[in-house]
């Protein structure tokens, strides 16, 4: 129904894929390769949400990269602070939208 609407209107929407930057993020530093699983699902389930639609792709994957390092006990701030990217606002965006 909704991509019927969309089309009346006529509105194009385009929607990059975060899984890319995911795959990318993951194989540039081989020590985050036992995050993959958990980073891959929890970037599943952030497509059931509005985030792919908020954030950038590289943001969405980052944030992904995150969760699943909060699930798994693993510290990754040393890895983050070499990155440029404003982690704090997709942290607090995931977290509460994973929220039940």
């Amino acid at each position: 129904m909704p991509k019927l609407i969309l089309e009346e209107l006529d509105t194009h929407l385009l929607v990059f894929s975060p899984y890319l930057a995911l795959t990318k993020l993951l194989a540039a530093d081989p020590q985050l390769a036992d995050l993959g699983q958990n980073a891959w699902a929890a970037l599943n389930d952030a497509h059931r949400t509005d985030l792919p639609l908020v954030h950038a792709p590289h943001v969405l994957a980052l944030g992904c990269v995150y969760l699943a390092s909060v699930v798994c006990s693993r510290d990754i701030r040393a890895w983050l602070q070499t990155l440029d990217v404003d982690l704090n606002q997709a942290r607090i965006d995931l977290l509460t939208s994973h929220t039940i």
